[in-house]
């Protein structure tokens, strides 16, 4: 025992057993913050991944919002606009028919070509057609701006795309003229109640 008390005693064996202690303290501490290390990096992982997808979410929440208040504007437009959109196709060969007595030029055919559908956003209750025509007059250029006049004053949307003028030099008051128009249809889908 006498041997133990001298070395206990003895000053550099109480700072190699402090040293030793905190070694061995050091190595429990690194063992666990290791492992505490590596649990902060995965947390901070998933931190990290889980604000990406709140600002995915966010932003798509945001499209969202503006597509729908889009989508409303658009709606109310529409609503606004109703009466400027033909129903039926007779209505626009009607119109046709009162522009050309009107300005007394000579309709020769109004030549219908296939329609293309457009769906309007949200709206189940309707949907556009958009109708392409070429008609085929004989008239002379007076009269030809007259007919142009009363399709741009017309409060129904009717688009002129071409027009073609076959030039009557023998007769300058009988030209032979193709218009091209689109004009879109406002149809009502019929629902089952």
């Amino acid at each position: 025992m006498t041997k133990i008390n001298e070395l206990i005693k003895n000053p550099r064996v109480k700072i190699a057993g402090i040293a030793l202690l905190i070694i061995l303290l050091s190595l429990i501490f690194l063992k666990f913050s290791g492992a505490l290390w590596a649990k902060n990096n995965s947390l901070k992982e998933q931190i990290k991944k889980a604000g990406e997808e709140i600002n995915r979410a966010a932003k798509i929440s945001s499209t969202q919002e503006t597509l729908d208040s889009e989508v409303q504007k658009l709606n109310e437009q529409i609503a606004l606009a109703q009466d400027n959109f033909f129903q039926n196709v007779e209505d626009i060969f009607s119109s046709l028919n009162h522009f050309a007595q009107e300005t007394k030029l000579s309709m020769q055919s109004i030549n219908p070509e296939e329609r293309t559908r457009t769906e309007v956003p949200n709206r189940n209750d309707m949907y556009l057609e958009i109708l392409p025509l070429t008609l085929k007059l004989n008239c002379d250029f007076r009269q030809l701006l007259a007919f142009l006049g009363l399709i741009e004053k017309s409060k129904k949307n009717i688009s002129v795309t071409s027009i073609n003028i076959q030039n009557n030099p023998q007769d300058i008051w009988n030209h032979r003229i193709d218009i091209e128009l689109k004009t879109p249809l406002l149809i009502y889908a019929k629902t089952n109640e």
